[in-house]
């Protein structure tokens, strides 16, 4: 990415940012309005999910181990994870769960606004959309 690519995926592709929550803490904030539609969280990389037997985080650093289970997806005794790792941890990670989300997760990794976000309100997912 050149200079001025960079540039402008800066002025267009960059929608929010983490912040303080009136739901839990920290959470995601919108730094811009965003219509409906959005993917607030475009990625420069793609990447596929790796499924894991939990068994066969034995031998990784505890440190590690808590950070996978914190981040990413877990049922029936395995973990999901992309493979790039946990390079694919963006600010996506921090938002806070919702029954009346204002942001859909679409299965194919992606999260689209669901109505218009204003400037200053916090992104919410219904976290129960990432699992089956």
């Amino acid at each position: 990415m050149n200079k001025k690519q960079l540039l402008r995926h800066l002025q267009e592709d960059v929608f929010c940012r983490i912040g303080r929550s009136k739901i839990h803490g920290i959470g995601v904030i919108a730094i811009k309005n965003m219509p409906k539609g959005t993917n607030p969280f475009r990625r420069a990389t793609e990447f596929k999910l790796v499924k894991f037997k939990m068994d066969e985080f034995k031998k990784l650093i505890p440190s590690v181990k808590k950070m996978v289970l914190d981040f990413f997806s877990q049922e029936k005794g395995s973990v999901l994870i992309p493979d790039i790792g946990v390079n694919a941890i963006d600010i996506s990670f921090f938002m806070n769960h919702s029954t009346n989300p204002n942001v859909a997760y679409d299965k194919r990794d992606d999260f689209i606004t669901k109505r218009r976000i204003k400037k200053g309100e916090e992104l919410t997912v219904d976290y129960k959309s990432f699992s089956d």
